[in-house]
């Protein structure tokens, strides 16, 4: 049910499930290997959330809600991991997201 996207530092998806690409909703990118998330105006909260990620190399354990410049319904949850390798004390240059639509996480807690 998560989509999943690898995300570097500079805001390209390197991998992307399907339920991502979903969820992005952009016909575009469904067949695209790797895809900027800068390239689509819809996206700009979701670049934002990322590069203040990047920036803090942090992420709340909940997640952070984030509105994509779209309809209502088109709110998604997301969490972030940061990729770490053994022995390495700064952040990464990608990080995993973990991003679900808002009403199915509310759905749930019903």
């Amino acid at each position: 049910q998560d989509g999943v996207l690898v995300v570097d530092r500079r805001g390209r998806v390197r991998a992307a499930n399907p339920a991502a690409r979903a969820l992005l909703g952009e016909p575009e990118v469904s067949a695209a290997d790797s895809f900027a998330l800068t390239g689509v105006a819809a996206w700009a909260p979701l670049v934002g959330a990322v590069d203040r990620a990047f920036a803090e190399g942090r992420w709340p354990e909940g997640g952070r809600d984030v509105q994509l410049a779209r309809e209502a319904p088109n709110q998604l949850r997301v969490r972030v991991r940061f990729t770490q390798r053994p022995g390495v004390l700064e952040v990464e240059e990608f990080c995993v997201l973990f991003v679900e639509a808002l009403r199915t996480v509310q759905a749930r807690v019903r």
